[in-house]
């Protein structure tokens, strides 16, 4: 999740590429050649994964109204019509400051100074997890371009856990009953896109001389959530390989 304006040459110069996170509107979040503007891959999968975005709002209320039990009131039902917003809009808000906490460790080793309790959380159980397992940080916050396909993105992190180049993603995502350690089928088609971008620009280094890139070996899902817990989820456990991810 960059948060700052980067600009990157690819494919040994071939393409310049910008990736303005705080576009808004019709503004492009990539640019290529400053002509090109490809989609990214979030915004490509949100247009073919269905989300089941009503059930979570009925789970949301259903929630809310357990606690009002026995007693529920015409204003306890207007309020739980709008708590998914409440929880939707402070669960983002929370995410966005753990997500840029965490890179911000990973880029600098420095601990923040400050943070809400529940971000805090998400940064505490990381650093534990990553003392514990001490990777190797190869890279974090990286652009990659398909020419081939057209789209583009930026991945979290690319990371040597024993010895095992991994493409990394963090996510602040909660709990779900679809989804007991906030990890999504739908975070591997994305990391697949991204390996199948970097694996193209790889081959296209290789093959004209220009830098060496590492090639990916596997794909991980990091799961830093607000109540201090973590999980790691990677294609392997999933009984998914490498390909099945590139290729979907």
């Amino acid at each position: 999740m960059a948060s700052v304006l980067i600009e990157r040459e690819l494919y040994n110069g071939k393409f310049k590429m910008v990736h303005n996170p705080n576009a808004r509107g019709r503004a492009p979040r990539y640019k290529v050649n400053e002509t090109e503007k490809p989609k990214g891959v979030t915004t490509i999968l949100s247009k073919v994964i269905a989300k089941d975005l009503m059930a979570w709002a009925v789970s949301c209320a259903i929630d809310y109204l357990a606690e009002k039990l026995p007693v529920v009131t015409k204003e306890d039902l207007e309020d739980a019509s709008h708590e998914y917003e409440v929880k939707r809009d402070f669960g983002g808000s929370t995410g966005t400051e753990a997500h840029a906490m965490v890179e911000n460790y990973l880029k600098t080793k420095t601990t923040p100074s400050g943070g809400s309790p529940e971000a805090l959380n998400a940064y505490g159980a990381f650093v534990k997890w990553y003392e514990s397992v001490k990777p190797e940080v190869i890279n974090v916050e990286e652009v990659l371009y398909s020419q081939e396909f057209g789209y583009a993105g930026t991945y979290d992190c690319m990371l040597r856990v024993d010895g095992k180049v991994y493409l990394g993603d963090l996510k602040t995502t909660n709990a779900s009953r679809k989804a007991p350690k906030g990890v999504y089928a739908e975070h591997f088609l994305q990391l697949g896109a991204y390996a199948l971008a970097h694996e193209e620009q790889r081959l296209y280094e290789e093959k004209n001389g220009g830098t060496k890139l590492v090639p990916i070996e596997g794909l991980m899902v990091i799961s830093c959530k607000k109540n201090g817990k973590l999980d790691v989820i990677t294609e392997a456990d999933l009984g998914l390989s490498l390909a099945d991810c590139m290729s979907m």
